[in-house]
């Protein structure tokens, strides 16, 4: 085969159908089907949400031939006698119910993706590669026959083993020139991270020279498809007037927030914490403190130490919000807690916050020693 796939086939990898066969010991397992089935009132939720649609008496036929048979070619048998061909996928949605909501039944799990994966279903191949790559218990991590089948999947169009392939090609340096090529496919198969992590290579210079335009032209490709974290570097350079479709470098500030926000709204604590900023002090915005006060309690609820510590400020002085000293005092603790430079000034600020307590005469001791 040739075009991005080429110089891949010349490595050293295990190809899928040589790999010697995971036998599947009879009776290792001392779970009972009672115990790794998910609860009655998570597959009844499950159901409701078409998330497992394979009736209850077949899904315990289903983990009595795992439990009970030798080798992964006799479950298979047994397998599909249960589950018709066109339903191979109902064996992933019950891989995944018992990965998520059976204890301890990891190993399990991981042979019903194995087994649905050997019936011909990719995301089932996805996802046993992925736990493959990282090993969980009853699976022994095995990075080789991942990388197979993220390879194998990556060469039908599958965008995640694409990006997860291309990523192992990158962090072993073995051809980056193939896994560039194989994230702009995962890109435009609607894949942001894909974009994203292109964009990240070329704003660090990682793997390729240094290309700020070029990280924000894919900046801007991964923000279109939905990545939160790319509307944050877009209000980045905007802010800083690095925004190669310009040539006058000066900051965009209307631009910047319209970024930030993208990204505040998507759960980004940083562009939380700038948007609360660009609030705070009527910059690409119009002035609002109450709406920066709601930002940085977003970002507060992330533990991001700025916008705690302007909360607890804002909180002291009844600036925007009504001043709470008790709230100022949480809010400032947590500060000192997190260390880092921004811990001094809230043992400062909490010196103020115990004097407006006495002035006020609200009984509240000295906290800070």
């Amino acid at each position: 085969m040739g075009g991005i796939f080429a110089s891949i086939e010349k490595q050293d990898s295990i190809n899928e159908s040589e790999a010697p066969e995971e036998a599947i010991e009879k009776k290792a397992n001392p779970l009972t089907v009672e115990e790794i089935l998910p609860p009655p009132e998570v597959l009844r939720m499950l159901k409701e949400n078409n998330k497992l649609n394979l009736p209850e008496v077949e899904q315990r036929k289903v983990l009595n031939a795992v439990l009970e048979e030798a080798s992964v070619d006799q479950v298979k048998s047994k397998v599909q006698e249960i589950v018709k061909k066109d339903d191979i996928s109902e064996l992933t949605n019950l891989a995944s119910a018992v990965l998520q909501h059976s204890r301890g039944a990891s190993g399990v799990a991981s042979k019903l993706y194995e087994l649905a994966m050997e019936l011909g279903d990719d995301n089932a191949a996805y996802t046993y590669a992925s736990l493959l790559l990282k090993g969980i218990t009853g699976l022994q991590r095995d990075v080789q026959r991942a990388t197979t089948i993220f390879e194998r999947l990556a060469i039908k169009g599958h965008p995640h083993a694409q990006f997860n392939y291309a990523s192992i090609l990158i962090q072993t340096g073995r051809d980056v020139k193939s896994a560039m090529e194989l994230l702009e496919l995962a890109g435009k198969n609607n894949l942001d991270v894909a974009y994203a992590k292109i964009a990240d290579m070329y704003r660090l210079g990682q793997h390729v020279e240094q290309d700020i335009p070029k990280a924000i032209e894919y900046f801007r490709k991964a923000a279109e498809k939905g990545s939160a974290q790319s509307n944050f570097y877009l209000g980045y350079y905007y802010s800083i007037g690095q925004d190669p479709l310009t040539t006058d470098n000066q900051p965009n500030y209307e631009k910047a927030f319209e970024h930030y926000e993208k990204a505040a709204v998507k759960g980004i604590a940083e562009a939380q914490y700038n948007v609360g900023q660009y609030y705070f002090g009527g910059v690409g915005v119009e002035k609002n403190l109450i709406l920066a006060a709601e930002y940085w309690k977003m970002a507060a609820a992330q533990k991001f130490p700025l916008a705690l510590y302007n909360l607890g400020v804002m909180y002291l002085e009844g600036n925007g919000v009504g001043q709470d000293l008790d709230l100022a005092r949480e809010h400032l603790i947590e500060v000192s807690k997190l260390g880092g430079s921004l811990a001094s000034d809230a043992l400062e600020q909490l010196s103020k916050v115990d004097d407006e307590s006495l002035r006020k005469g609200s009984g509240k001791g000295c906290l800070i020693m």
